[in-house]
């Protein structure tokens, strides 16, 4: 017992001290680096224009971080020959917790590892140019910095705990020690000496001469109590007797029992067998599902496509409009896919969410902008609002929070018929110093949720319609599937009735603030400031108010909203002298002309420079024959993204600045360059379809791009080692040689070991297809990618995004 117990507390201590380790590690790096990244700009332009002191003063600035412990910039010389010149900066050594001075003292080996970590970086000329330029241009190396961290601050708190922790065992362990002995003491040695009598007890009857010897006689006792010890004893013996049938009985019993649960084990095994088998069936049969439901999609959607972008179709509305019908249904049809897989994949193999930095006001706002066309073509507004103060850049799970935003809104644009969507996000009540609870809500004006089917709307399968009577499609996975994406997270899912009609469907969901600013947010507040624009949201509908003063402020923009024009021309006065820009819905509408009463000329005498109208449509005719028509000055799509409005108004106001990275933005040069955007790019396309061959070569040739067809993978390695292609389409599921196959030939034995690779896949991928395209460098795509979307992601693996950072690690 005593061996048992210190093997755990020793396996307990060190966990503990290897978890330490990987995490102060881990801490240590992220902590280096982001420190480079805050020099880095400001390093430039000392260590190019030689000026020592304002390099002694920035590196100065960057110990104000507690862990930097030194900073040594050894800057290369400008002429061959001449010597590199170093400067160094030290901070006073922190002050150590009792803990750490203890751990520090007993083993200073173990401890120097921990406290004191050393990063060097490179720091290089980088001019930041546009992901849409040429990344041809190398970047000359200027110097390098060395970053030295005293990670006491880190290392002390964990230290306690751990300490905290194995005091805790200890206390344990010695308490298990002592109720063992306890229970020896008292129980099991009396028990084991009683047995040992009975033992001889019934050794002694089993002997010839053991009745005789156990049978008293006449005066060995008193008269009196003669009959009473005969009795004494016979009991004793029929004791004896009744234990050992009984201990034989329980040995016959236990055996029996041994024989049905084995029996039962082998039956159950055989079950779990077919069990399994089963689910491989079921499995495959989604995958085989999938791909094949997906096949003519894929094809059609592609098709559909083309025919949208043909100009005689363009000319003709009716036609046009049954097109875009075709495309919704299809994207559809392939979500309903994408439900089942999903909820497929979750319950086969639940795995814990992978947690990384991303945006989420951007995640929720293109989320509300993809599913705008859904609600216009249904004549219902949806407005995405920010509730207080929202960090953008966060750490969670960022697939997780796209299955739950897109289920949430779709789930609510398909049971409104009238009225419209409001998506908020906002912070929770349970935020507190340490953690951060974020809630994302999605109000509705639809048909609401019965009574008694609101306990059972979170199950899988389950629907707000009877299965005979419904009128809206699906299979009713969608907030099962949110629900177990919140569940991975920690959070909370609910449902409430709103007061006025309508349900409101919310997640609470913990999750951490990002150190760095999201770079959507820095580019757009600097935008905005360049604009030096006062905003006036005029609307009689207060979400719509709401929705765009709140993503404004989110860039920190001036604004104000006023819902009459009683309002508007009370609040002119105090307007200050910035330009005023006037937003509007629907300018040239009949109910914007009878709420307001305004012409643009008449509204630009007010004291607006420009008057711009969001249109609730993604007709480009329509938002464009806004400023054609001298309706207002400028046009933009209701649901545009924040960042993408800000970028376009700079543009056509001829504000300086850096080109957009985002993928609204390049998105609308799609449209505007279509036949040029993939022009010298060469693609082969790899499929065992030759339909599908025929539709994606076209749709990539109406881009620009020169294609490259392969029918199969062997025709593919054929090609990939006889000529050199910029990007490569691989379809994952093809005979003979499938996609990762070919991908590997491709790889080891060709002219494109480097070339971006993307796979597309009809089917669910299994963990272990999964893990070989990852060895492989291979992007997944779906195979109902098609379009702008493709082509955005070509440009984007051509561009090699995201950008190489200005200082790189080149040893620890």
């Amino acid at each position: 017992m005593m061996g048992t117990t210190l093997l755990l507390t020793l396996v307990v201590l060190v966990t503990q001290v290897y978890s330490l380790h990987d995490g102060v590690r881990e801490e240590a790096y992220r902590t280096g680096e982001r420190i480079a990244q805050a020099l880095s700009e400001k390093l430039l332009v000392p260590i190019t224009t030689g000026d020592d002191a304002e390099t002694l003063r920035v590196l100065e600035s960057g110990l104000k971080d507690t862990a930097v412990m030194r900073l040594s910039l050894k800057v290369d010389p400008v002429v061959p020959g001449d010597k590199a010149s170093e400067l160094s900066v030290d901070s006073e050594p922190s002050h150590k917790g009792l803990t750490l001075q203890v751990f520090s003292t007993l083993c200073s080996i173990c401890a120097e590892p921990l406290l004191h970590k050393s990063y060097t970086f490179d720091v290089k000329s980088d001019d930041f140019q546009s992901s849409l330029e040429s990344t041809g241009k190398q970047n000359r190396r200027l110097g390098s910095v060395l970053i030295t961290m005293d990670l006491s601050d880190i290392v002390g708190p964990r230290l306690n705990q751990i300490a905290i922790i194995m005091l805790v065992v200890g206390i344990l362990a010695l308490f298990s020690l002592s109720l063992t002995a306890a229970i020896k003491h008292h129980m099991t040695d009396p028990l084991e000496k009683l047995l040992l009598l009975m033992r001889k007890l019934r050794a002694e009857l089993n002997k010839p001469e053991g009745e005789e010897r156990m049978r008293l006689k006449d005066g060995d006792f008193p008269q009196t109590h003669q009959r009473d010890m005969n009795d004494l004893v016979n009991s004793l013996k029929a004791l004896v007797r009744s234990y050992y049938d009984k201990e034989d009985a329980m040995t016959e019993e236990l055996n029996n029992r041994e024989t049905t649960i084995a029996l039962a084990t082998e039956s159950l095994t055989k079950l779990l067998k077919k069990a399994n088998e089963a689910n491989q069936i079921k499995d495959n049969f989604i995958n085989l599902m999938s791909h094949e439901l997906r096949q003519p999609l894929y094809a059609s959607k592609t098709a559909a496509l083309n025919i949208a972008r043909d100009p005689v179709v363009n000319s003709m509305p009716s036609l046009k409009r049954n097109v875009d019908l075709i495309i919704r249904e299809m994207a559809k049809g392939d979500q309903q896919i994408n439900n089942v897989l999903d909820f497929s994949k979750n319950r086969r193999d639940p795995r814990a969410p992978v947690i990384g930095s991303f945006d989420l006001f951007r995640k929720v706002e293109c989320a509300v902008s993809s599913a705008s066309g859904q609600a216009y073509a249904r004549e219902l507004y949806i407005d995405f609002i920010v509730d207080g103060e929202v960090p953008n850049q966060v750490e969670s799970c960022d697939n997780s929070w796209g299955h739950i935003i897109d289920n949430y809104i779709s789930n609510a644009i398909k049971y409104t018929n009238e009225g419209g969507v409001r998506v908020i996000l906002g912070q929770s009540e349970l935020t507190n110093k340490d953690t951060t609870w974020i809630r994302f809500a999605v109000e509705d004006t639809g048909i609401g949720v019965p009574e008694e089917k609101l306990e059972f709307i979170f199950e899988p399968f389950s629907q707000v319609e009877s299965a005979l009577t419904r009128s809206h499609n699906g299979f009713g996975l969608g907030l099962a599937i949110v629900s177990e994406h919140v569940a991975a997270l920690g959070g909370k899912r609910g449902v409430d009735r709103l007061p006025e009609g309508g349900m409101r469907f919310w997640v609470e969901i913990p999750l951490t603030r990002a150190r760095a600013q999201s770079v959507d947010q820095s580019s757009g507040q600097a935008r905005l400031k360049k604009l030096n624009a006062q905003f006036v949201i005029l609307d009689p509908r207060d979400s719509f108010r709401k929705s765009i003063k709140s993503r404004l402020l989110n860039f920190d923009g001036s604004c104000h909203d006023a819902g009459s024009i009683e309002a508007l021309e009370a609040l002119l006065p105090s307007l200050t002298e910035q330009q005023r820009i006037l937003v509007v819905r629907r300018v040239a509408s009949r109910e914007f002309r009878e709420f307001a009463g305004f012409s643009l000329p008449e509204l630009k005498e007010k004291g607006f420079d420009y008057v711009i109208s969001l249109e609730p449509t993604l007709e480009s005719d329509a938002v464009e024959g806004v400023y054609t028509r001298g309706e207002a000055d400028f046009g933009f799509v209701e649901s545009i993204e924040m960042i993408t409005f800000i970028g376009q108004l700079a543009e056509k106001q001829n504000v300086g600045g850096r080109e957009d990275r985002d993928r609204g933005h390049f998105l609308d040069l799609l449209r505007v360059t279509e036949n040029e955007t993939l022009r010298d790019v060469k693609v082969l396309l790899v499929d065992d379809h030759q339909t599908n061959l025929d539709v994606m070569s076209q749709s990539l040739e109406g881009y620009g791009a020169e294609v490259v067809t392969a029918l199969g993978g062997e025709k593919a390695i054929a090609l990939a080692r006889e000529q050199a292609f910029d990007v490569i389409l691989m379809d994952i599921m093809m005979p003979k040689i499938g996609g990762t196959e070919a991908t590997r030939h491709i790889r080891s034995e060709s002219m494109n070991v480097d070339t971006p690779i993307f796979a597309l896949s009809a089917a669910a991928l299994d963990p272990g297809t999964q893990q070989e395209m990852r060895h492989l460098k291979m992007e997944h795509l779906s195979k109902m990618t098609a379009g702008e979307t493709l082509v955005f992601e070509i440009k984007n693996a051509m561009a090699n995004r995201p950008p190489e950072p200005m200082m790189r690690l080149v040893k620890s």
